[in-house]
């Protein structure tokens, strides 16, 4: 009796997110189901494509109680997914009173660290996270090259604390960058060895800038967009979905570097069929939401005077609202790849499946 009540406890956050997916979609209401909030600036480390570090502000940031009420006004939204993200989660020393406060809600709680901080000290809190992310980006002297001398080292020893201690649901997050283009595969390795997943990313990039992952070009990125797609064939663990990998390969072999649309009508006709004639689901089922009150449609567009709606200056409700309804992106490289916009703008398969695996910690790479 007890293990079954434990099980039904443990998956009713999970439970709740896909309801309130299928309930919103039924409804045809667009709410912010996922939100990527980012509690703290504070950070150990300075890496060099980071957009948090080139946008801090001066302002002071939100004491504990301020975050719970972000939380329930963010739930009555119809929030069900809180990815915690900073700067780095564990400098917040209320870290665990906020995710105690999380799980009684009964929603998703997701943490991104840099994984430089010891965990040992904090497993009682992790075991309450239901996906614990790792930046990790390639082998050690690449990794650090990035992220700062022995950063390498520090994540694979709290990869291993976390198993000794039966926390399973963590996985990797690897950006793709000019120093770690020849050792990215080695990350596969790695979770292999731990029973992870990976997630390949670019660096987030801006209207107007140059892409591309710190100077490489369109055709380095399809070449390893498509190792990637071979990988996971061959049943390496890739969390991305194949739905999202193929959108990469192709609009990198017809757009290239970083493009926005803001008009349906300025899509060249074979990207058509990846997006309807309306808005981008970041913005309107996802947001940003910066620890200085600033509320963005997604990393792209994080810190542009045009997209930032201010919850204080708003309130939450107001500001989201306006988001959501101002939003007019239709479609970008990152859009492509996002799960989160496949899951919303197509209710895509293979993007389903990959995240109720996650929810079981039952992989199955190769029909994903």
């Amino acid at each position: 009796m007890d293990k079954a009540v434990h099980l039904f406890s443990h998956y009713l956050p999970f439970l709740n997110a896909g309801l309130a997916i299928l309930k919103g979609r039924l409804q045809k209401r667009v709410f912010p189901w996922y939100l990527n909030f980012f509690i703290t600036s504070k950070c150990n480390l300075r890496c060099p494509y980071c957009y948090i570090i080139k946008y801090r502000s001066e302002q002071k940031e939100p004491s504990l109680e301020a975050l719970k009420r972000i939380v329930d006004d963010f739930y009555r939204l119809g929030t069900r997914y809180f990815a915690l993200l900073g700067g780095e989660p564990l400098l917040r020393k209320d870290l665990s009173e906020l995710i105690d406060y999380l799980t009684s809600k009964n929603v998703l709680i997701g943490m991104n660290t840099n994984g430089t901080i010891p965990l040992d000290r904090h497993i009682s809190m992790l075991k309450k996270l239901n996906k614990i992310t790792f930046s990790l980006e390639g082998e050690r002297k690449d990794h650090d090259k990035d992220r700062g001398v022995g950063s390498y080292d520090k994540i694979i020893e709290n990869m291993t604390i976390l198993k000794r201690n039966r926390i399973n649901q963590f996985s990797i997050q690897t950006t793709i960058t000019a120093s770690t283009l020849h050792s990215w595969q080695h990350v596969l390795d790695i979770a292999k060895i731990y029973g992870s997943t990976v997630l390949f990313t670019e660096i987030s990039c801006q209207p107007g800038e140059k892409t591309v992952s710190a100077d490489i070009d369109s055709g380095q990125l399809v070449q390893i967009w498509e190792k990637i797609r071979n990988l996971k064939l061959k049943g390496f663990p890739v969390e991305n979905s194949f739905e999202a990998i193929n959108n990469m390969i192709t609009y990198g072999k017809h757009i290239g570097p970083f493009q926005f649309f803001e008009s349906f009508d300025a899509i060249p006709p074979y990207l058509k069929k990846f997006t309807k004639n309306s808005p981008c689901s970041f913005g309107r089922y996802a947001a940003f939401l910066n620890y200085d009150g600033n509320l963005y449609p997604c990393a792209s567009l994080f810190g542009i005077e045009k997209y930032k709606y201010n919850i204080y200056e708003l309130s939450i409700k107001k500001a989201y609202q306006c988001m959501s309804s101002n939003h007019s992106c239709r479609l970008c490289r990152g859009l492509l790849g996002y799960q989160i916009h496949l899951l919303f703008s197509s209710l895509d398969f293979s993007t389903l499946l990959q995240l109720a695996k996650i929810a079981f910690n039952n992989y199955n790479y190769k029909n994903l």
